[in-house]
């Protein structure tokens, strides 16, 4: 192979290039592509899973633990599904309700019916010859399909050993050693977000996935009483409702991995919640709680480990009902307080901005950042600020910003103003105002489409006003006027359509179906 005469430094800009799915490809063609391509194994996954522990310890134990940078703990669990079989009739019935029904379960407990129809229901847009071209690229053009018995078979066997190493803290010991192995490790990251957001496809190609067998079929693992969960709805709200050590154990990845990193001795400087733009995250029933461990644990936390970054993603679905005190106590503004080494922070709750006829218009739903953020705090060191999916009174916020000189980064994602102080006036304000001038900061702006997945992005025209001669996008009535922007997709980083080429109904908000 002539290539490979050609000087190493040559090669290993050449594999720079290369998918880690190619790299391992490389390294079977013969013995001098094995010595000369090396893998890179930057962020490692977990969860109780016996693939994912086996992987993740093997690394701890090898020469590559010091390019690991990441633990992304993988917090969505597969569920119990009773295993005796239903009659025809039943059958027919339940896989009817989970069609019509958005994945409420009628029963008592969920069976190999509900199994199958959730199956049903997840497939039901997936493209049929995308599906036929993802599979040949993960088990070859000669892989037969397992059939649904096989496969709940298998799914009950994963399920028994989820719930074993549950029992044992296995996965919790995993964890231990990975901060202790890890030397260069510089982030935790805990996600409900691995599996989605279809079958075949999912966000992250962890141990556990690649190691299922051909043609195997499964409801995706779903985390934090999210959308599409297959929990009826009251129930969710109902979870929401309790206290935090109530429900706790919905948010399990949570109270491991807090108590592991106060705990044990590593050099984590960052902790995300992911949730990827969905609304879902950590219950905010935490923050009423001040009395539970896991609080407590949380502010010796922020107060020991000098954290850099904090990405907090809080389901505040219910929060509502008691006038967002979760917010108003202060609770949250105290723990992030001690936060005092903090240069990125990202903030979100998981109010639907973009439910006009809900919660805009009732003014005890509207926030005072002043309440949420520790000014004081975070001014001096604070270089990015994001905020996600809240009603926060304009002139509060806009004197927050502008309290945070440092910050050389603002993304403003799903926020929504009161009407007194409109973003119109808000960026009239901020383009006059000597402030924002010496050092630019750049600013995101997005705001909600129709789709839960989708978001319009005013960013280029917003940054075209400020900082030149531009018109101002934003009028008095909506906030992005015709034409201006384009839609991004929480699970597309490429996807990008222009409103001039879109299907969005101007005055709505909203894009069509």
């Amino acid at each position: 192979m002539e290539a490979l005469s050609l000087p190493v430094d040559i090669l290993s800009l050449v594999f720079d290039h290369l998918t880690q799915r190619d790299l391992k490809k490389m390294r079977l063609v013969n013995r001098t592509l094995h010595k000369l391509v090396s893998l890179r194994i930057t962020r490692v996954f977990l969860s109780p899973n016996r693939t994912n522990i086996d992987a993740f310890r093997g690394i701890a134990r090898s020469d590559f633990r010091t390019q690991v940078r990441e633990i992304i703990w993988d917090d969505a669990k597969l569920e119990f599904y009773e295993r005796q079989k239903l009659s025809k009739f039943d059958s027919l019935r339940i896989r009817e309700e989970l069609r019509s029904g958005g994945g409420q379960v009628a029963l008592q407990g969920k069976t190999f019916q509900h199994f199958i129809g959730t199956i049903e229901e997840q497939t039901d847009d997936l493209d049929e010859e995308e599906a036929a071209s993802r599979m040949e690229e993960l088990w070859g053009s000669s892989h037969q399909e397992m059939s649904l018995e096989e496969s709940f078979d298998l799914y009950n066997r994963l399920y028994d050993e989820q719930q074993a190493i549950i029992t044992s803290g296995e996965d919790v010991e995993t964890l231990t050693l990975g901060l202790t192995s890890f030397p260069n490790l510089d982030r935790v990251t805990i996600s409900s977000e691995t599996w989605r957001i279809k079958p075949l496809f999912p966000r992250f190609s962890t141990p556990f996935f690649r190691s299922l067998p051909p043609g195997f079929q499964m409801p995706l693992p779903w985390a934090w009483l999210g959308r599409d969960s297959g929990d009826p709805p009251e129930d969710q709200l109902e979870k929401l409702r309790l206290p935090w050590d109530d429900a706790k154990e919905e948010w399990r990845g949570y109270q491991i991995v807090i108590s592991a990193l106060t705990t044990t001795s590593h050099s984590v400087k960052e902790l995300v919640i992911d949730t990827n733009h969905e609304l879902t995250g950590i219950s905010y029933q935490l923050f009423t709680s001040e009395q539970s461990i896991d609080y407590t644990t949380t502010v010796q936390l922020f107060r020991t480990v000098p954290l850099t970054r904090l990405e907090l993603m809080l389901n505040t679905t219910t929060a509502e009902e008691t006038e967002f005190s979760c917010f108003h106590s202060k609770s949250l503004r105290t723990a992030l307080s001690y936060l005092s080494s903090l240069r990125h922070l990202a903030l979100g709750a998981s109010i639907d901005t973009a439910d006009d006829d809900n919660l805009l218009d009732v003014q005890e739903t509207w926030l005072d950042i002043d309440d949420i953020l520790p000014i004081d705090a975070l001014k001096l060191n604070l270089r990015s600020l994001e905020l996600r999916n809240f009603l926060l009174y304009g002139r509060s916020l806009y004197s927050a910003l502008a309290a945070l000189a440092s910050l050389s980064t603002i993304q403003l994602d799903c926020v929504a103003l009161s009407g007194d102080f409109t973003w119109r006036d808000f960026w009239f304000q901020a383009k006059s105002d000597l402030v924002w001038k010496p050092d630019r900061p750049t600013i995101v702006f997005r705001r909600k489409a129709s789709s839960p997945d989708l978001r319009l992005d005013s960013t280029a025209e917003l940054i075209a006003f400020l900082y030149g001669e531009a018109e101002c996008p934003f009028t008095e009535q909506v906030p992005e006027v015709a034409n201006v922007g384009y839609i991004v997709n929480n699970w597309d980083a490429n996807y990008r359509e222009y409103m001039a080429q879109s299907s969005y109904m101007p005055g709505s908000m909203r894009l069509t179906e």
